[in-house]
């Protein structure tokens, strides 16, 4: 749709790739490891303002001096993972800003705010000092319901009341665990004037066609990504000597003879 887009996390080389995400399934955002996957999703199409990269701490400068270009850069779950401290991600920021002004910085969490990250200090406050830089930015890749907070939906609400809506340029669900949400997280997005979203399908999670079609399906009813239909006319016969011993409520003895394609491609909407 104008104005809107989805990005996902997934292997180049999976079912579908890339380029048939691309082409076929409407995503507009692509997460890469490094320059290797910059190269195939620039030639698949992916604009570079669209395109976001993966970090780790001891790789953050050479990917923000080798690829200065892109839209994003992304650490996964800092401080759940102990892989960054604030030292860390600030620096981050600075180096980013200062090769690449454009560009933000994501940090992924699933923590609920006010939980403890080490006690007494709360996971909100160390994200809160993280999120000071003009260009750093929180998403929350929550996806499963837990016994405290619930689900998805209400950490999207948390996260906008407990960091502020400024602070969240865009979120994450999953090919599987959010499945059940798909439609109320897109509306989420819509009534909060979120116009980006990303779906993690990474090879965990076993992503396969009927799987992201699904999930395009439900951002289609949300109206986050254009419908388009076009017509056949499939001709079938029958196996039988006599044609009127083929039952037409049957699909015994019947076999595709012919199928017409109209060149007319519309747009279809969902309602």
């Amino acid at each position: 749709m104008p104005n809107k887009y989805i990005g996902v996390s997934t292997p180049h080389n999976s079912n579908p790739s890339w380029q048939q995400l691309f082409n076929d399934y409407g995503f507009t955002q692509v997460e890469i490891s490094g320059p290797d996957e910059y190269e195939i999703a620039d030639n698949i199409g992916f604009e570079d303002n669209n395109i976001m990269v993966g970090s780790s701490r001891d790789y953050t400068d050479y990917l923000v001096e080798n690829l200065n270009m892109v839209g994003y850069y992304h650490i996964n779950e800092p401080y759940e993972r102990g892989t960054f401290n604030l030292s860390d991600i600030v620096h981050a920021s600075i180096k980013i800003a200062a090769e690449n002004p454009t560009a933000k910085l994501f940090l992924s969490s699933y923590k609920w705010p006010t939980w403890f990250y080490s006690f007494p200090t709360l996971y909100g406050e160390v994200y809160s000092q993280a999120l000071i830089p003009v260009n750093t930015f929180i998403k929350c890749d929550q996806y499963e319901a837990d016994d405290y907070f619930g689900d998805s939906r209400d950490y999207w609400y948390e996260y906008v009341y407990y960091y502020g809506l400024s602070n969240i340029y865009t979120n994450w669900m999953e090919i599987n665990r959010s499945v059940g949400q798909f439609q109320e997280l897109f509306g989420y997005a819509n009534n909060h004037s979120m116009n980006r979203l990303w779906l993690w399908a990474g090879t965990q999670a076993n992503p396969t066609p009927e799987k992201f079609t699904y999930f395009c399906r439900q951002a289609w009813a949300t109206f986050w990504l254009r419908g388009f239909a076009q017509y056949y006319q499939i001709v079938y016969r029958c196996q039988l000597p006599d044609p009127c011993d083929c039952d037409p409520n049957s699909d015994e003895f019947w076999y595709v003879d012919e199928i017409y394609e109209y060149t007319n491609v519309i747009e279809v909407y969902p309602y």
